[in-house]
């Protein structure tokens, strides 16, 4: 049960969703990659599965791209808007690499490192805030990260970070077998924040605009 006012509500600023419906269907971002170094990163027998398997993805289409095999490759990647989502996804990113290996990456060049800690909890957390909703669980997310990761990384069993599946529930909060009492706290209050968060002129899938 979470404590809120009778009738709570979130109030929707229109302009929020006028740059996503009015942007472009489409836009592309360039990286500057060492393709040889990305690639001794994957034969790192420290790497877990999930780095290695995006790793892999990732060089693989860059090869494509760099027809003139050069050391350093100039990868163009297509940001395109998701359906029914709200947001703007690529397939080929290394976005995803958990923080130590995307900073390995990044180390170089003209690039800053602008790695947003919680930042899909911290949004939601908030704007619930600043509607007068309190939201318990997802504050301790937030304050202690890393304890309450290393409190409840062993209710999934697969070959994601526990990061990865943290936030898999933002977009998924479903209760499932395994899941500590935290984690069934936190997935109540998203359920509840989510019903809140919804538009009245857009589907469901938008809740997390």
């Amino acid at each position: 049960m979470i404590p809120q006012s009778e009738h709570p509500k979130i109030i929707h600023q229109e302009k929020h969703f006028d740059v996503f419906f009015n942007g472009p269907e489409t836009f592309t971002l360039f990286e500057i990659h060492d393709i040889s170094f990305l690639s001794n990163l994957v034969n790192d027998e420290n790497i877990n599965k999930n780095d290695n398997r995006l790793l892999k993805r990732f060089i693989n289409e860059a090869t494509k791209l760099n027809s003139n095999n050069a050391k350093t490759a100039v990868i163009p990647i297509q940001y395109s808007k998701t359906k029914n989502s709200g947001q703007y996804s690529t397939k080929l990113t290394l976005q995803n690499l958990t923080k130590p290996i995307k900073d390995k990456i990044y180390d170089f060049g003209e690039y800053a490192n602008l790695d947003i800690s919680n930042k899909g909890f911290t949004i939601i957390y908030e704007v619930a805030k600043n509607n007068g909703i309190q939201l318990p669980a997802i504050q301790e997310l937030i304050e202690n990260r890393e304890r309450v990761f290393a409190e409840n990384k062993n209710c999934w069993n697969n070959s994601f970070s526990t990061k990865d599946n943290f936030c898999f529930l933002i977009q998924n909060p479903i209760h499932f077998v395994g899941e500590s009492c935290f984690i069934s706290k936190l997935i109540d209050e998203l359920i509840f924040i989510g019903k809140l968060f919804l538009h009245p002129d857009f589907p469901p899938e938008l809740a997390f605009f």
